[in-house]
This record gives C-alpha cells, sequence and structure tokens, in this order.
C-alpha cells in the first residue's frame, strides 16, 4: 500500500465528445502517474501510436501531477467510493509550428490586435516592427525612438488601427496605421512629452469610444492622455516605411495629427517604476499597476483614486487581470522567479497572494492570461531569463508546459488567438502555437 500497489476504482468523465469513453467504473493500479492514464484512455479510444492525444487528468478540482496513489494521499481523497477522474487533451505548445524571425535588435514589447492578428514589438535599437502574429511576418516598421522602446499599446477606433510607443528618451508616441495585408505603412500622430523618465509602461482605456491612453515612468509616475486625431491624405513620411517597397515612394497613405497633447491627469501611482499598467474595459473604471516599489495596485481611473494596494514583498515586473465575474484575479511576475496570485476582489490592502507558482530563481520577465478560456481553468503564460516560455493551469502549482523558445533572455509575450508570441534578447520574434 505504501508503494502504491493496489486497485483504485475510478469513474473517467470528459466534456470533449470526440474523446467520450463509457463511464463504466473499472480498477486501475494506483502507481499509474499521468503518462499511464493518457495511456488508458488512449487505448479505450482505440487510439493508434499515429493518433494518440496526450491527456490531463482532474480529481476534485487539481490536476493530476503525481502517482495516482500519491494524489490520493496528499489530497486525502477516500478510495472507498468509486474516484471521478476528468480528462480532457493536454494545452502545450506544439513545436512543428513554431515560427520565427530574427530582428536587428532585442524585442522588449508586445501588443497583438487580437481580433485581426496584427501585432506590435519594440525593439532595443528604438524601432517597432508591426507584424502578422500567426506567421510574424513583419508588415511594416518604424524608427520610432532614438533610444530603447520599452512598452507598447494597440487599440482600434472606427476601423483604424492605433498605437502607442513608450521609450527610455522620456517620450510617448502616438501612431496610425493605414493599409492591409503586407502592404501596411505606419504614420506619427504625435508625441506626448510630459514624462521626466523612461516610459516604462503603457495602457489604454476605451471609455466612450474615446481613449484613454496611460503612461507609467520610472520615477512611479503615471499620465492619462485623451488620443485625440484628425485625418488627412498626405505622402508617406520618410522614417515610417512598409516592409516591401511599392513602386513608387510617394504613395499617398493617411496621415493624423494630435489635437490636443496635453495630458487629461498626472499621479504618483508609485514609489518607484510603473512596470505594467492593465486599463480598463470600455464599461468599467477599474484597473490596476505593477512597480519596482514591492506593489501592485487597484486603481478607479476615472477618479485617479487608488482604492487598494498588494504588498508582494518582491519587485513586480508584470501584472495581468483575468476578468471575470465569479472570481476576478490578477497575476503579478517577480525577480525571484515566481508568479502570484491575488484576489481582485480584495478592498484592503493585503500581503497575501491566494496562490504563489514556480521553483525557479530565474527572474520572471512578463505573465498574461490566456484570453480564452478553452479549459476548466484560466491558463498563464510567462517568459524568464532562462528563455522560458513556461505555461501554468490554476489547478496545480506545477508548470503544465515548459520550452525554451529563446537562446537568450526571453523579455516580452502576448497570446493570440492560435498561441504565444514571444521576444528576447537573442533578436527572435518567436510565434508558438499552443494547443
Amino acid at each position: 500500500m505504501e508503494n502504491g500497489d493496489f486497485q483504485v476504482r475510478v469513474r473517467f468523465v470528459t466534456d470533449f465528445d470526440e474523446y467520450r469513453i463509457e463511464d463504466t467504473p473499472f480498477a486501475l493500479p494506483a502507481s499509474l502517474n499521468r503518462a499511464g492514464l493518457s495511456n488508458v484512455i488512449n487505448h479505450l479510444l482505440s487510439l493508434t501510436d499515429d493518433d494518440t492525444v496526450e491527456f490531463d487528468f482532474e480529481i476534485n478540482r487539481r490536476l493530476v501531477r503525481s502517482k495516482l496513489s500519491t494524489f490520493l494521499k496528499k489530497y486525502s481523497v477516500s478510495t472507498e467510493d468509486v474516484v471521478t477522474v476528468k480528462y480532457f487533451p493536454a494545452v502545450g505548445v506544439d513545436p512543428d509550428q513554431s515560427k520565427s524571425v530574427e530582428l536587428p535588435s532585442w524585442i522588449g514589447a508586445i501588443d497583438i490586435n487580437r481580433t485581426t492578428g496584427v501585432g506590435f514589438a519594440g525593439c532595443y535599437d528604438g524601432q517597432v516592427k508591426v507584424f502578422a502574429a500567426d506567421s510574424v511576418n513583419i508588415v511594416a516598421e518604424v524608427e520610432a525612438h532614438s533610444e530603447p522602446v520599452r512598452a507598447v499599446a494597440q487599440w482600434q477606433q472606427q476601423g483604424t488601427q492605433w498605437f502607442a510607443t513608450g521609450s527610455k528618451d522620456s517620450t510617448v508616441k502616438v501612431w496610425g496605421v493605414s493599409g492591409g495585408g503586407a502592404q501596411q505603412t505606419v504614420a506619427h500622430v504625435g508625441t506626448l512629452s510630459k514624462h521626466t523618465a523612461s516610459v516604462e509602461s503603457l495602457g489604454v482605456w476605451q471609455k466612450d469610444q474615446q481613449p484613454l491612453l496611460l503612461s507609467g515612468d520610472w520615477s512611479g509616475a503615471v499620465f492619462g492622455w485623451k488620443v485625440s486625431v484628425e485625418e488627412r491624405e498626405a505622402e508617406a513620411p520618410e522614417e515610417s516605411h512598409t516592409r516591401k517597397k511599392r513602386k513608387s515612394d510617394k504613395a499617398a497613405v493617411a496621415v493624423f495629427s494630435l489635437t490636443d497633447a496635453s495630458p487629461a491627469f498626472a499621479s504618483k501611482a508609485h514609489a518607484q517604476s510603473v512596470t505594467a499598467i492593465v486599463a480598463p474595459t470600455a464599461h468599467e473604471h477599474t484597473g490596476y499597476t505593477s512597480s519596482w516599489d514591492h506593489s501592485i495596485k487597484t486603481w478607479d481611473w476615472a477618479r485617479q483614486d487608488c482604492v487598494a494596494t498588494f504588498n508582494t514583498g518582491k519587485v513586480a515586473t508584470s501584472i495581468d487581470a483575468w476578468r471575470s465575474s465569479s472570481q476576478p484575479l490578477l497575476v503579478s511576475s517577480h525577480v525571484d522567479g515566481k508568479l502570484r496570485i491575488w484576489d481582485a476582489r480584495v478592498q484592503e490592502g493585503s500581503s497575501s497572494a491566494t496562490m504563489t507558482l514556480g521553483r525557479s530563481t530565474e527572474w520572471v520577465a512578463q505573465a498574461k492570461w490566456r484570453p480564452t478560456a478553452t479549459s476548466a481553468a484560466p491558463i498563464v503564460a510567462s517568459v524568464n531569463y532562462s528563455g522560458e516560455l513556461v505555461l501554468w493551469d490554476l489547478r496545480s502549482t506545477l508548470p503544465i508546459s515548459t520550452d525554451e523558445v529563446h537562446e537568450g533572455k526571453a523579455l516580452a509575450l502576448d497570446w493570440f488567438e492560435n498561441g504565444v508570441v514571444t521576444g528576447g534578447s537573442d533578436c527572435v520574434l518567436k510565434s508558438s502555437v499552443v494547443n
């Protein structure tokens, strides 16, 4: 019994009709682990070696990451009754479908429009690359700043694609994108220059169809900017060009200009660098920031009021929000190699995360929730200084997938419809399909 040398009566259930088997209880060796259980399901489905599927298993809302005997003992699951085991296709990176492109410089910021699949990568040489997320083909590029681009944020308004860049040169710039496919052109809209330190983070609140651009800097300041623009037809600017040159360099493209370049508000949000800003959704006021000052904060941006502070105990390198009416959750990444999960419903300051993920000591550069839940629990992706893309399921404290995607530090990530795009110090922009 101590070594798992006994039988357990189990019933397998699933939400996936294509993989459903009869839920008749039967006995299995308690020494089986996840791989052994997966082999059982594949056998019962009569799947051949070429068609086998890797499955994950859940008992009482926890993923099985050990032998059945170890799991049942750890979580005090009675074996006197039939144990219900839920199974589903495992989430993970498909290495055969990854695509990459090498750029001239480190990639430190990524933001993707998940509706169109158009992404924006900020580079340490001051350039921004516009790319197709699934193929990472570069469709446009612009020399945005004279110093490293530290943050990018994109949004759409009235059918036009916009993005903003924040740089170590202490400026925020706004850009418009014209064209489509492989023939896209970037036009400079305006420069926002009230920051006195490196701009480290950006967020966009699309309130009442009037975007409010939020920018955070190294000194801990956050500015809010109302992005109102006017459009006219003009020749393509010299600093912006499509990846594939048209026959004429005088091609007419849309050019925009800001109607107001002054901030709507300014706030001393943190004592040190603002590493990330999560803007409210269109019909909310609540947003979040993370900082080097060992805190993450909840904000009512309509009033510029901090309504809650979470003491992280470590430098927070990023934050992201999983917005669910039943369980609003935050994930923060840290320099101690950990991810911390926070209950956003807490209104008082707290130093207790609801969950801590990770056993490594490698600096975690960024973490983001998967935008659409294809499993019963939200999925988090993180990148670290070991060059790894790590996927997490909150039903386990162990990662569900760890893949080395960069030969140097992995610095930035964002989700697209089919997976994750990452960038790193190896100057590679990489698209990884997640099953």
